[in-house]
């Protein structure tokens, strides 16, 4: 991804052991939680938004500009009162030879 531009992300629900697609899974909501450069992104997804296993988020280019050179992503998924955490994954930002937000005014 580069910084100030407008990616749509897709993470995927894995299981830990065999890394099947986790596509039977029931929860209330999960919490996508982006780290970078000292700055926190957090993207609430609903049980309606993930299909088969996946999900995808679409950043603003403010939110792109704030991150660093790589990018931390983990979600925490609620089930009613109970919270299960997925293992971090991590990417690229790559710089972006204009460094501001460009608007269609």
């Amino acid at each position: 991804m580069f910084r100030y531009t407008t990616p749509t992300l897709k993470f995927e629900l894995r299981d830990l052991i065999t890394k099947e697609l986790i596509t039977d899974l029931e929860f209330d909501y999960l919490l996508l939680t982006l780290t970078g450069d000292n700055s926190t992104i957090e993207k609430e997804i609903s049980y309606s938004d993930v299909s088969e296993g996946s999900f995808k988020v679409k950043l603003r280019q403010e939110e792109t500009a704030r991150l660093g050179k790589i990018f931390n992503a983990q979600a925490n998924i609620m089930v009613g009162n109970n919270r299960f955490a997925t293992k971090k994954a991590s990417g690229n930002v790559e710089c972006n030879l204009h460094n501001e937000v460009i608007t269609n005014d």
